[in-house]
């Protein structure tokens, strides 16, 4: 079969590595296309930040509890902890709502150009065009 490859001419050599690359290029768009991990809307994904957020505050509780009982540190640090923690949690919320905001205008956007709305024709601006005016 080498052997007859490598008897045809330039062009059909080509034909033969473009289709082969081509067979190629849609197994791995159809294997991404049927993989990918569907999207989870918003409020999914807030409620997952804030079970973590929670979990995470929780542990760093339980450190700080066992670490008082065996050097005598203060909370002082766990309440900065938890302000900071407030304020990452606070920013990455604004930004989850920006992201919203702009996925939804991009929605409705890309919804309203496939609607094929007809516009309205433009008014007559002159003054001989006008209607209701005879002369």
């Amino acid at each position: 079969m080498l052997g007859a490859l490598l008897r045809r001419n330039m062009s059909q050599k080509l034909s033969v590595l473009l289709l082969l690359f081509g067979f190629a290029w849609g197994l791995m768009l159809m294997r991404y296309t049927f993989q990918q991990p569907r999207p989870q809307s918003s409020a999914q994904l807030r409620e997952q930040i804030l079970d973590l957020s929670r979990k995470y505050v929780k542990v760093l509780t339980e450190e700080n509890q066992n670490a008082d009982g065996l050097h005598g540190t203060s909370m002082a640090g766990y309440a900065d902890l938890r302000r900071t923690i407030a304020v990452l949690l606070d920013d990455i919320l604004q930004r989850l709502v920006r992201l919203e905001g702009k996925v939804d205008v991009a929605a409705n956007g890309s919804a309203a150009n496939g609607t094929g709305a007809v516009t309205a024709p433009p008014l007559p601006s002159g003054p001989a065009e006008r209607p209701g005016r005879g002369r």
